[in-house]
């Protein structure tokens, strides 16, 4: 960090700088308090000490109130994030990077609508050529999916994956969302996207195991159950996913074992003690046979 500015990045949306040593000598400390986001709770402290002790230096009044907004967010404090953003914007209504982080606390707060709304704002506010456009289309697409708004929200995902096509995260909602609409191929081309460009975390492992499973691909289920299974041995979703296949494939006796452990760990799961009881329907019928 340089000796003359503190750098502040408003939810990796917005940049902001203090301009410290441009400050007064007895407000260049507090300021720089206000803008350590790394430590929210000293930063909302410190930024509160400037707005209620009437001592934010002139022309900060907007970047103090949003670092505390940000600052707010980051602990979970969502009225408190969305009053200061509102301040934010009553002070310069044009300011993109407040209408961002208003809908992402609005919509921590299942106020869906709002949240749009400001979306909408950021995205209207950013030139079309601004790389943090595409964070605003993320978000609206996050809370379209919310909603149930699943063409909307697939729209705005595509919008993410062709202005950045090496992030996993937008792949693997547009995959939740394919699979929500029994887009099977669709989620898997998603799916495997996201784990080719990586990390490969286990929701992509799940979503594309849940659509195989739903196409009939039994193996590749398997296969990708396992892949979750292998990092968690408790993950019971993925163990009731992989009996499932393995049932499918007529394989009964090993579903048993994955059915009875996955209902062990989850035992209001009613899914799943339904789907133990078929098992064991079927494990029976099959000693029967031998017999």
């Amino acid at each position: 960090m340089s000796q003359d500015s503190t750098v502040v990045r408003l939810l990796g949306f917005a940049v902001l700088t203090l301009g410290v040593l441009a400050a007064s000598a007895a407000s260049a400390g507090p300021l720089e308090a206000c803008a350590d986001l790394q430590n929210p709770e000293k930063a909302a402290i410190a930024c509160s000490a400037l707005i209620d002790g009437k001592t934010v230096p002139a022309g900060f009044e907007v970047r103090v109130l949003a670092n505390r907004a940000v600052a707010y967010g980051r602990m979970s404090r969502n009225d408190q994030a969305i009053a200061d953003y509102s301040a934010v914007l009553k002070l310069d209504p044009h300011y993109s990077g407040a209408h961002y982080g208003r809908a992402i606390a609005l919509q921590a707060k299942r106020d869906f609508q709002r949240a749009i709304a400001d979306y909408n704002q950021a995205i209207a506010e950013l030139d079309a050529s601004d790389p943090k456009i595409s964070k605003a289309f993320n978000g609206r697409g996050s809370t379209y999916a919310l909603m149930g708004r699943n063409k909307r929200a697939i729209a705005d995902f595509t919008e993410v994956i062709a202005l950045v096509p090496d992030l996993a995260g937008p792949h693997q909602e547009r995959g939740m969302v394919y699979l929500a609409r029994k887009q099977y191929d669709e989620a898997i081309a998603d799916f495997s996207a996201a784990l080719k460009i990586g990390p490969p975390v286990p929701e992509a492992y799940l979503g594309r195991a849940d659509a195989m499973l739903a196409n009939t691909d039994f193996d590749g289920a398997i296969a990708d159950y396992s892949a979750v299974i292998a990092k968690n041995d408790k993950a019971a979703v993925a163990l009731r996913g992989r009996a499932k296949a393995l049932w499918k494939l007529g394989r009964a006796a090993d579903a048993l074992i994955d059915i009875e452990k996955a209902t062990s760990l989850e035992p209001a799961d009613k899914a799943g003690q339904k789907l133990l009881a078929r098992i064991k329907r079927a494990v029976a019928k099959a000693a029967k046979t031998k017999a």
